[in-house]
């Protein structure tokens, strides 16, 4: 398969001994879109396993839209390059189960990709449910996020799946969550009207080996320094609050929601025991590594900024379909770090 990198191989394994019916996917065609991006090359590769592990007959379609070739070759997996903002479904073969998992989530993009990113989670949205219905797919899993959920006024308040803050549609950060908004809204629509079975995640800040470490999110551009050995650059007082979620745990959650999830509904997929404030995990990440340790520094550069001061996330009901995550801060973030010392 081509996975070379110890600390992948022992992620995709921890993954598989999930107390998961990993069985379901036996003979089963499955789509994801989105093929390169972090979560979605995660989900390829644990697939690609489980079918040697279980003997599950599976077979991959990935689509990507880059123009680049795809990092997972494997003979089950087929790989097509597609605009999925506007192209004919014909195209696709038919599959039983649809991933979609297409989104560009880095704050980098949201000033200067505003437009791509409203058609990926819209109009993607709604041409690849329009080829699930067309092929009577079994199930249609939306890959949404946290953000929708927007401001809280009393950041104390338990965010469960049923909660809505406000949402300035009008502020630059704003399309992301907006545009995920309304993928959420055009699925339900589907459910009721095509009698499809979607369901739909919510991770929050998911990370791990192969996040791109120059995506503009704090976690990334902290690993990225320490990886370089530069100083940790603060661009805020650091003092707001955020579940980090290891990518092992947030795959296994993607994983019970698509084989355990209830049809038209939603899912958090969070770590609360790993809600930490951005300065704090400034300085655990900067002193994880003992050759590697670099300063914390705060500077006036501007950037993007998130309102929010704390998501209190609630996960009481994936939790009821036997989730737990599992990676504690420590971990999950040296880890990170070994892998791209080791990479680069």
């Amino acid at each position: 398969m081509g996975i070379k990198n110890k600390i992948i191989c022992d992620d995709i394994a921890a993954i598989l001994e999930a107390d998961l019916p990993w069985k379901k996917f036996k003979n089963k065609s499955i789509l994801i879109s989105g093929g390169n991006g972090f979560i979605a090359s995660y989900i390829i590769k644990t697939l690609l396993k489980a079918n040697i592990k279980y003997k599950l007959g599976l077979k991959l379609i990935s689509l990507i839209r880059e123009n680049k070739n795809s990092k997972i070759k494997n003979d089950n997996l087929k790989v097509i390059k597609v605009d999925l903002a506007n192209f004919d479904n014909s195209c696709l073969p038919k599959t039983d189960i649809v991933i979609h998992a297409a989104s560009k989530a880095s704050p980098k993009y949201f000033a200067k990709q505003t437009i791509d990113i409203i058609k990926t989670n819209t109009l993607a949205t709604i041409n690849l449910l329009e080829y699930a219905k067309k092929i009577k797919s079994e199930k249609f899993l939306y890959i949404s996020s946290g953000e929708i959920y927007g401001e809280i006024e009393n950041y104390n308040s338990s965010i469960k799946e049923d909660f809505y803050g406000k949402i300035n549609h009008l502020n630059k950060r704003s399309v992301y969550a907006e545009s995920k908004k309304l993928g959420e809204l055009i699925c339900n629509s589907y459910t009721e009207n095509n009698k499809l079975k979607i369901l739909i995640a919510r991770p929050f800040h998911t990370y791990g080996p192969g996040v791109n470490l120059k995506d503009g999110r704090v976690f990334a551009d902290f690993v990225n320094s320490v990886v370089k050995q530069k100083d940790i650059l603060l661009k805020s007082k650091g003092d707001s609050k955020r579940p980090f979620c290891y990518i092992t745990d947030a795959i296994v959650g993607l994983f019970t929601v698509l084989l355990k999830g209830r049809k038209s509904n939603a899912y958090n997929i969070a770590n609360p025991n790993c809600e930490v404030k951005i300065k704090d995990l400034a300085i655990v990440i900067a002193n994880l590594i003992p050759d590697k340790r670099v300063n914390v520094k705060f500077t006036k550069k501007k950037h993007l900024s998130n309102p929010l001061k704390r998501q209190n996330v609630s996960i009481e009901k994936i939790k009821s379909l036997n989730w737990f995550p599992k990676v504690g801060i420590y971990e999950g973030f040296e880890r990170t770090i070994q892998f791209y010392m080791n990479d680069y």
